[in-house]
């Protein structure tokens, strides 16, 4: 089975006016969220990992701490345009070009769950920033995956890291 991490990245800064939305860096919260994520997906994740993301700012950040965490190395992190404003052809293409022989897919980004709900058959959760989900689907390869996939797990940021 493969499984999908899908992370909405953590909370941006907006303390930055001069910035774009896209620019925008994590802010002090999101930093800490983006940390939080260490214990769930550590016992998540399993296996041979990719980790893609947007190619935002508070997305790339938040995909460093996780690689950090998983033990990978952030220049190993798929920075995808594809996944800036996914659409579901774009976002089943991604996810059917995926290696064979990678087990866990962490995809960040800022858009959940509206994009993941536009291929899945079930709704998600509101996913608040920092949040993610876990989607297991019954396919051997990563081409298999037709939009039906199980939510295995949901992890929101523990209240003492919203302040």
């Amino acid at each position: 089975m493969k499984t999908i991490h899908a992370i909405r990245h953590a909370k941006a800064s907006w303390d930055h006016p001069s910035l774009q939305g896209d620019d925008k860096p994590l802010s002090a919260r999101g930093i800490r969220e983006a940390h939080g994520l260490q214990q769930p997906l550590q016992s998540w994740v399993k296996g041979k990992v990719q980790v893609s993301c947007s190619p935002d700012n508070a997305s790339v950040h938040t995909a460093v701490i996780t690689a950090k965490h998983l033990g990978l190395s952030p220049d190993l992190i798929d920075i995808n345009d594809q996944l800036l404003l996914p659409n579901r052809e774009k976002l089943m293409a991604m996810i059917q070009g995926i290696q064979i022989d990678v087990d866990s897919l962490v995809i960040v980004m800022g858009c959940l769950p509206d994009c993941f709900n536009a291929i899945l058959a079930q709704s998600l959760p509101f996913l608040e920033p920092g949040a993610s989900v876990s989607l297991r689907f019954r396919g051997k390869t990563w081409s298999d995956f037709s939009g039906q996939a199980d939510v295995v797990a949901v992890h929101h940021p523990p209240m003492q890291t919203l302040g």
